[in-house]
């Protein structure tokens, strides 16, 4: 028994002394890269929300790709945040909240190249805006972004994004729009140290609704900057801000169309926690600049989906990466 017992160490001490051996960079796998794969916050994790260290958040520019995109050159990241958000809509005569519960996620590759999605469902209890008090699909949308230009590190990277994607039609919805638009933008962020910048543009090309009731409109030109700062590993705060334009439909033959152009503007900012390496939580506050004049005369456009077209939003997202 004792030969056994012994011929059993031995083997053993022969097993663990080759897997080190021959798998020397295992061995590394506690080591933190975090200074390598983040170099700041998060629409969301946003994001981007626009925005935080999750995938396009409300603060999009400044935390979605100045901040947590990571090396170029690092491995593939795997982040998500649920959200909660409520949109306060302004009437003449009082308001009426729009919630909106959604989920944003982001796939960073180390080819240059990242996949953002986002899905939200809306529900109010205004009969003015919906005639369902049921939770009502939102449009699903996916974007790709390719890092035309990426120089420098971590602590110091220089982007130029470009992006292409669609915002896909909601079926049965009396919330989210019938229509699919296609996306095309460009997208610059710059990092200094613990201080990330951002500046985008976007253009929706507005496909036709599907629905008859639905408003008829032109294709939109979204302006987005904002900035991140690092108070510590564990806090950073964003600021976003967005500014829409839609068109009008000029020689619709639909009765409701938007017969002249109109703008609306925002400011978001956020506070993102990080208790753990890999958990984010955040909390945030979207305010009108700029408002339209009668946002419930909108509410047939369905433009729930772009910060700011009816009023102000306060929202709150957890946030996971891997």
């Amino acid at each position: 028994m004792h030969a056994y017992r012994k011929c059993f160490l031995s083997a053993a001490t022969f097993v663990v002394s080759s897997f080190v051996f021959l798998f020397p960079h295992q061995s590394q796998a506690l080591v933190d890269y975090s200074d390598e794969t983040s170099a700041a916050p998060k629409r969301t994790f946003t994001p981007k929300s626009s925005e935080s260290t999750s995938p396009s958040t409300p603060s999009r520019a400044a935390s979605s790709t100045a901040s947590a995109r990571g090396d170029s050159r690092g491995p593939l990241i795997f982040a998500f945040a649920p959200r909660y958000e409520v949109i306060t809509v302004k009437k003449s005569n009082h308001e009426s909240k729009v919630r909106a519960t959604g989920l944003e996620a982001r796939v960073n590759s180390p080819w240059n190249f990242h996949l953002d999605m986002k899905y939200a469902m809306y529900a109010t209890d205004d009969e003015e805006l919906s005639n369902e008090t049921s939770t009502q699909q939102g449009n699903p949308e996916l974007k790709v972004g390719i890092d035309w230009l990426d120089l420098g590190g971590a602590q110091d990277r220089t982007t130029i994004t470009l992006i292409a994607g669609a915002s896909l039609a909601a079926r049965n919805s009396t919330l989210g729009s019938s229509r699919t638009d296609k996306i095309v933008g460009l997208e610059t962020t710059k990092r200094f140290y613990s201080f990330g910048l951002g500046l985008g543009y976007e253009l929706h090309l507005v496909g036709n609704p599907a629905l008859e009731e639905e408003m008829e409109i032109g294709n939109i030109h979204h302006i987005y900057g904002g900035f991140d700062f690092e108070l510590s590993p564990d806090i950073t705060v964003g600021v976003m801000a967005d500014n829409y334009n839609v068109g009008a439909k000029s020689g619709s033959s639909r009765a409701n169309h938007l017969e002249n152009n109109l703008s609306f503007s925002s400011v978001a900012t956020s506070l993102t926690l990080r208790p753990q390496g890999i958990f984010a939580i955040e909390l945030g506050a979207r305010f009108s600049t700029k408002r339209v004049q009668s946002p419930e005369s909108l509410a047939s456009a369905r433009l729930w989906s772009l910060p700011g077209a009816y009023g102000n939003t306060i929202y709150t997202g957890i946030g996971v990466s891997f």
